[in-house]
């Protein structure tokens, strides 16, 4: 399944658009009942995983079969909730509110029709909650400089209205806004609730669904709004540790600004890496989710998170608020053959947009995961323990300040096993005392064989002893891998300089050590 974009993207994207505007209806679907069903299966390990992964299928295939069948298409899923437009189409047979409406009936009719799911662990019970709106849909396309990444969204009156909508329902419910209650209102009967109209019954045939003709989407074409690890990830989901990040720019209210920040964000993808899942703009600002540690993870995946929401904050100039987490998540395509998306699924998702929310403009909070992980390479502090709406018990909290300029650990306990090794770099350095160079030394072998502790053990024990011998360590970065990194590193700490501490303090350290000189 390669419809990992929608195929009004990618023909626009194709015919160099970038952004547009049309009228049209549309639905936002929530599913009830994932957090229990995931929370159960995460014990059972990839069986569990895999049984999931056919759940969500099983429940997602026939509601956008729904959606398809009359003409519209998905513009993202947001953890187990997605929302759909029905655009003026030609030859359809129906306005766009009528066949979001026969959808959302469709939708809640299979539903109803299922209200469990049984699996090798138990029965699990679901349901769903349905908004139905008309008015605008505006769209976007964000690319990168080099045309190598770009995202998409969607926004509009019809968004926001469907959402709203959604927000006044009750499982099982389809609850319309004024817009499309207008549209509608001679062949349905319903109730107000909160500003919208409840549905509770349809007098009237509703339009009837229409094959997709849509082909299935060249994976070539999806590039570059999907990598190509997330094309190789196929349906398969698995659970596995992932960084949550949720930023929030609350500031971003034209596309002008969209533009010059998401270009910043591309340029640090490209450093630190991370999964763009979602861009949402509107007239509220914007939000940002990635992920990393899938579908490729890396040691240091907190690192590279907390690095790349740091240098945003300092090359934007914008007030970011963010929430970052570290937990289990459930990883893989979520959706159905018409229409998916790679996605994380999971509690730490849920909490790390709460962080979000809860952050003070400017601040960046994370969870105890993340603040165990950041060490002492970052400056964190403790805020106290806060509830949050979706979790029964209070969350730790931790703000996120700066990097912190610290050296590595030293190596604890007696090096032994490595006699010739050293005897030989002993040997090797010995012209240097006598005013010749040695030339170069390289030690090499695979991760963990003890290089660094090799190296450690000779320039702290084994020097020449009684001789002024200065040692320069220029340590390279697997993460930032900047231009001349491993100089940079030698002379900011040679130096004393620090991106943590005031301007007047560097100037300090520096002219100290300038005079030593």
């Amino acid at each position: 399944m390669n419809n990992l974009v929608p195929h009004f993207i990618i023909d626009r994207h194709a015919r160099k658009e970038s952004s547009g505007r049309f009228a049209a209806a549309a639905v936002f679907v929530d599913v009830s009942g994932f957090s229990a069903l995931t929370d159960q299966l995460m014990a059972r390990g990839q069986h569990g995983a895999e049984v999931l992964a056919g759940v969500m299928g099983s429940i997602f295939e026939p509601l956008i079969d729904a959606v398809y069948g009359q003409r519209g298409f998905v513009t993202g899923f947001a953890g187990d909730a997605f929302t759909a437009v029905f655009p003026h189409a030609d030859g359809a047979n129906a306005s766009p509110v009528f066949r979001a409406l026969a959808a959302a009936v469709a939708i809640q009719r299979e539903m109803q029709a299922r209200p469990e799911q049984e699996t090798a662990y138990g029965n699990f019970a679901v349901s769903a909650k349905v908004g139905v709106a008309g008015g605008d849909v505006i769209w976007g396309i964000v690319a990168a400089e080099d045309g190598q990444r770009a995202t998409y969204y969607f926004q509009g009156t019809a968004i926001d209205g469907c959402a709203a909508a959604e927000g006044a329902a009750a499982p099982g419910d389809v609850v319309l806004d004024a817009v499309a209650f207008e549209a509608v209102r001679t062949v349905v009967t319903a109730e107000a609730v909160d500003g919208h109209y409840r549905l509770t019954a349809v007098a009237a045939p509703l339009p009837a669904p229409e094959p997709d003709r849509r082909p299935e989407m060249k994976a070539e074409r999806l590039l570059p709004f999907v990598p190509q690890a997330v094309v190789r990830a196929g349906r398969t989901g698995e659970f596995r540790q992932v960084v949550n990040v949720f930023i929030s720019l609350p500031t971003v209210r034209t596309e002008a600004q969209l533009d010059i920040f998401m270009r910043t964000v591309f340029k640090l993808q490209e450093r630190y890496g991370g999964l763009l899942k979602q861009l949402d703009y509107g007239d509220k600002g914007a939000k940002l989710l990635l992920f990393w540690g899938a579908p490729v993870a890396h040691e240091n995946d907190v690192q590279r998170a907390l690095h790349f929401i740091l240098d945003l904050q300092i090359q934007t100039a914008i007030p970011i608020n963010g929430g970052i987490t570290y937990q289990v998540a459930h990883a893989g395509t979520i959706g159905s053959s018409l229409r998916g998306e790679y996605t994380c699924y999971g509690k730490g998702v849920n909490l790390a947009a709460r962080f979000m929310t809860g952050a003070p403009r400017g601040e960046i909070w994370i969870d105890e995961q993340v603040a165990n992980r950041a060490g002492r390479h970052f400056e964190v502090e403790f805020e106290g323990e806060k509830q949050f709406k979706g979790f029964a018990e209070p969350q730790k909290v931790y703000v996120l300040f700066e990097r912190t300029d610290v050296a590595d650990a030293f190596f604890d306990g007696r090096l032994v096993g490595r006699e010739a090794e050293l005897a030989r770099l002993t040997r090797f350095v010995a012209p240097i005392y006598e005013g010749r160079s040695p030339g170069m030394f390289v030690i090499w072998g695979d991760p963990g064989a003890g290089k660094s502790r090799l190296a450690h053990e000779f320039l702290t024990h084994h020097l020449q002893q009684g001789t002024a011998t200065q040692v320069f360590l220029a340590q390279a970065d697997e993460i930032l891998r900047q231009s001349l990194n491993p100089f940079r590193y030698w002379l900011r700490r040679h130096f004393g300089q620090s991106e943590g501490l005031a301007e007047s303090r560097n100037k300090r350290s520096f002219n100290r050590k300038l005079d030593q000189l």
